[in-house]
């Protein structure tokens, strides 16, 4: 049994529903067997009623291609303690105070969710594409996608692999960016000179985004976490949640208005992308300067 595509609900759909019956989410047309004419299921490689194999979809992956790929990307982070927060005295007073926070063990993607992987996403749930600004797709982090988006897309590929697929903790996030919670600015590296080797940022994307995984990685083997776009965590926003973030595993505040944003972007200067640097946006809103990257549970 399918179940409804809006995160916040998750409603059991029968087959032949073509809206949530909780939430009122249109459901994108059901796919119908060639031979019986029957509903099928998007993962569904045969029609369980007369047994006819389904024709290859436009967009289909063959043989879980995608699903390895990103199963091969995703890095086991070893968990820890680290201090999270602004300990150079540089950033914004929501960066403070400077708190300890210990961190399970955990995986996350090694680079952002590509155009390509998102786009076969989109062709085989028939979601529109996003818009790409003409800049180009494939490898390049995709862009214009919401946290709904982005967590719709983590519940497809869970469904699809049998593994579990989410969005990183803000905590999560900024601990694999500092590889490991070492006291590094940006990811890989505290020398201002050496940034460009690390990141895709104001002074060097040429006003777009990048492909991944072309610039050094951290010492944890992650491509893009400072610079490109910035990612979307887990956690709900809240400027000064730091004064009463919990020691472990934080998942941050119970609501809010915004959902966090980490690692800034292409057009942002060295201070806007450093490991600390907080940022947030409405979860229904997207622009050019936001994607997001898998993290999970071992």
């Amino acid at each position: 049994m399918r179940t409804c595509p809006n995160p916040g609900c998750n409603e059991p759909l029968e087959r032949g529903f073509r809206a949530c019956p909780v939430c009122l989410t249109q459901l994108p047309p059901a796919e119908k067997c060639d031979s019986c004419g029957e509903e099928l299921l998007p993962h569904w490689k045969a029609c369980p009623f007369c047994l006819t194999a389904v024709r290859e979809r436009a967009g289909r992956v063959p043989d879980g291609e995608l699903v390895k790929k990103i199963a091969g990307r995703m890095v086991p982070v070893t968990g820890g303690e680290y201090e999270m927060g602004d300990l150079w005295g540089e950033g914004e007073e929501i960066e403070l105070p400077v708190h300890v926070v210990r961190v399970g063990d955990f995986l996350i993607s090694s680079q952002p969710v590509t155009f390509e992987e998102y786009d076969a996403f989109c062709r085989l749930t028939r979601r529109e594409l996003p818009d790409d600004n003409g800049w180009g797709r494939g490898r390049r982090p995709v862009i214009h996608v919401t946290w709904d988006d982005a967590t719709a897309f983590c519940k497809w590929l869970s469904e699809l692999s049998g593994r579990q697929y989410r969005l990183p903790t803000e905590a999560q996030w900024e601990y694999a960016a500092r590889s490991g919670g070492k006291r590094e600015k940006w990811s890989g590296t505290n020398d201002r000179n050496a940034l460009e080797n690390y990141a895709w940022y104001g002074q060097n994307a040429g006003g777009m985004t990048q492909p991944v995984g072309q610039k050094t990685p951290n010492g944890l083997g992650l491509y893009d976490m400072c610079g490109n776009v910035w990612e979307w965590c887990s956690d709900w926003f809240e400027g000064f949640y730091y004064k009463k973030s919990p020691r472990d595993d934080p998942q941050g505040p119970s609501g809010g208005d915004e959902r966090v944003l980490r690692g800034g972007a292409w057009n942002f200067m060295p201070s806007y992308i450093r490991t600390t640097y907080r940022g947030s946006c409405y979860q229904n809103q997207h622009n050019d300067r936001i994607g997001f990257r898998l993290a999970g549970t071992p």
